[in-house]
């Protein structure tokens, strides 16, 4: 790394000369008109430019399939002052051309053109209506009596301003800062005489401020060495990639999503639309990561993450086919009647079964394997860390195994083999937690109805272990009861409405109340145990013999983990 210092118009002109370009990840100009006016102020004001950050380009490390774009010539901006956007050109490097490119901008990029686009470039606003966009004029006042006065925080000092109103250079006390390019301005022996015929139009009382807003408008730009940046070399796109995300602290910091929907729109122009039609219904809520991740798990690299050009044209040329495939996977959550919007925060866990109907027309026959790897991954936590490498040990395995999938193929993967251990660890979910709201919604799937609300339920209510025991129970067995009643044995998955109607009443008091088809029901859809034989519901279900209850659901619910697992519903 070197660090070196240039004046203003030494880096513009560079740029005007398009030496300086920028990499294909670098966001789209963000800035508004606002935000320009104050980094000029910012400027006059004496205020230092944090460091800028130049990639030297060489041929040795930038791939011919390594596209940049030029800088922006022109740019539109909304009534309001907002950036409307920009268009740029773009291109490979050409380095038998001695006038190619030699440096590519990884920070400061927002400055640069803001400051290129004040000085070289053209700046419109939108048309009002009927009317064509009209020309825009960065200028400064140079009669202090005339500037507004504002001690707020984060105010102008100088009276610097984009306007659309014509300026009559040789009477106007408005000065237009583009004309400080010209030629008698960059030079000390003829900028007095010019500045001098500048300020006569300016009131007498005025012209000594007038001289001083543009003698530091001139030194900023062509004397003061102002641009401090340090310039990497010997870096292939992928370095400069990761070297840009370490030092875009700058302004609104970029997603990694959004470094690499700049990159592939390099390749492929509508990206960003043919994701939103993606991004509807069901997967609304998913986002560009989830779609990003899953074409890097069937086109490319899920770990490396790399975005180059044959993953971009690959990808594009064959999403019809991925989205058919998302499609494909939603059906399959319909028919087990699991909500797939469910995973709109959590999409990892759907990806290995998108990357399975991909690949394999007859996935249907791995159905088993499928629900067997779902409910593995949510209820065993497969994802709580290391998830592009968990997401890697999925593809290999569904590719090894020729793009199928069964129950018992997860042997040989220790964090989703199903063993009794696990099982009795998710029997202990405590009441409130994600894990028991997780393995209830499992334990449900068949019975929950969409578009209804669910309450996590203690079956034998929670307010009953904050009375006193019942008389036919040992303090030890009373202990031993009121330390596991918040454990899933004793919580079940309820609709609000029903929650709110069973209040606090004592479970068999409110079993004892329900119709014959409500008590079927509750036992089928809550998993409760049936009385033994010999020994009557109110008995069974009464708070003396809830350690019995206990034991007896906690076997049921343990019966049926392991068919759930086994991708058994």
């Amino acid at each position: 790394m070197v660090t070196e210092n240039k004046t203003l118009f030494e880096i513009l002109s560079s740029i005007d000369s398009n030496k300086f370009v920028m990499p294909a990840f670098q966001r789209n100009y963000e800035w508004d008109l606002d935000r320009i006016e104050k980094l000029w102020d910012s400027i006059l004001q004496g205020y230092p430019f944090s460091t800028f950050l130049f990639w030297e380009l060489d041929r040795e490390h930038v791939s011919s399939s390594n596209y940049f774009y030029v800088f922006a010539r022109e740019c539109c901006f909304k009534k309001s002052g907002e950036n409307k956007g920009c268009a740029y050109a773009r291109d490979k490097i050409d380095f038998d051309n001695p006038e190619h490119p030699t440096i590519a901008v990884l920070d400061g990029q927002q400055r640069l053109t803001s400051l290129y686009l004040s000085l070289f470039g053209t700046v419109f606003k939108e048309p009002r209506k009927n009317s064509s966009k009209y020309l825009l004029k960065l200028v400064i006042e140079l009669d202090k009596s005339k500037i507004d006065e504002n001690n707020a925080f984060n105010s102008k000092k100088y009276g610097i301003y984009f306007t659309e109103r014509m300026i009559d250079n040789t009477s106007s006390t408005r000065f237009d800062v583009k004309r400080i390019m010209n030629e008698e301005f960059r030079h000390p022996d003829t900028r007095q005489i010019a500045i001098e015929n500048i300020v006569a139009n300016v009131p007498e009382r005025q012209r000594e401020y007038a001289t001083g807003v543009l003698n530091k408008l001139c030194e900023s730009i062509y004397d003061q060495k102002l641009v401090v940046y340090t310039r990497v070399s010997e870096l292939t796109q992928d370095d400069a990639l990761e070297m840009f995300v370490r030092f875009n602290s700058g302004g609104k910091p970029l997603t990694k999503a959004q470094i690499s929907m700049s990159i592939l729109e390099v390749f492929w122009p509508n990206v960003k639309k043919d994701f939103e039609s993606v991004l509807t219904g069901k997967f609304a809520n998913f986002g560009t990561d989830f779609i990003l991740r899953t074409g890097h798990m069937i086109y490319g690299d899920v770990i490396k993450s790399n975005i180059d050009q044959d993953f971009a044209q690959t990808f594009k040329a064959y999403f019809p086919k991925f989205k058919e495939s998302l499609r494909l996977t939603s059906e399959i959550f319909k028919m087990m009647r699991y909500d797939i919007s469910k995973f709109s925060s959590k999409w990892n866990v759907i990806i290995p079964i998108i990357y399975l109907i991909y690949n394999n027309d007859d996935y249907i026959d791995s159905i088993q394997g499928l629900f067997a790897y779902l409910f593995r991954s949510i209820l065993f936590n497969f994802y709580s860390s290391g998830t592009t490498g968990k997401l890697q040990i999925m593809k290999s395995l569904i590719y090894e195994n020729n793009f199928k999938l069964t129950p018992e193929m997860f042997e040989g993967v220790d964090d989703m083999r199903m063993t009794d251990a696990k099982i009795d660890d998710l029997l202990f979910a405590e009441k409130g937690s994600i894990a028991a709201d997780n393995i209830l919604y499992c334990l449900g799937i068949n019975y929950i109805q969409e578009g209804y609300d669910y309450d996590q339920d203690h079956i034998h209510p929670d307010a009953r272990f904050a009375r006193s025991k019942p008389l036919d129970m040992t303090e030890g067995d009373w202990l031993i009861a009121r330390n596991c009643h918040n454990k899933l044995p004793n919580l079940q998955l309820l609709r609000s409405e029903e929650n709110e109607s069973k209040g606090d009443q004592d479970f068999d008091v409110y079993y004892i109340s329900l119709n014959p088809t409500a008590k079927a029901k509750m036992k089928v859809e809550g998993f409760i145990p049936e009385a033994p034989v010999g020994v009557g519901e109110s008995k069974y279900y009464n708070i003396s013999n809830y350690l019995h209850f206990y034991e007896d659901r906690k076997a049921l619910l343990k019966e049926k983990l392991r068919k759930l697992l086994n991708g058994e519903i």
